[in-house]
């Protein structure tokens, strides 16, 4: 249940995907998520590998629907390529 005053912040899937080694680039993806400051953590994000080779379905949640352009950004500087879908 929500509270009159209580913010609610925005769901989205990202399709991310790294031209490297997925092994170690979905331990890299883990940790650039860990220290982002724009995710919700009291939803867990998801990270799902897809069928096609170092690309991961992520479900999450960010604070404020405008910190997603940061957020993407910050995946491209570790190259990563992505693609949203507000849920």
């Amino acid at each position: 249940t929500l509270l009159n005053s209580e913010e609610t912040g925005s769901f989205f899937a990202l399709h991310i995907s790294s031209e490297n080694d997925a092994k170690r680039e979905a331990q890299r993806l883990r940790r650039v998520l860990e220290v982002v400051p724009y995710l919700d953590w009291e939803h867990q994000p998801t990270i799902t590998p897809t069928a096609t080779a170092n690309n991961w379905l992520v479900n999450l949640a960010l604070y404020d629907e405008n910190h997603l352009t940061d957020f993407i950004k910050r995946l491209e500087e570790d190259q990563f390529f992505c693609q949203t879908a507000k849920i």
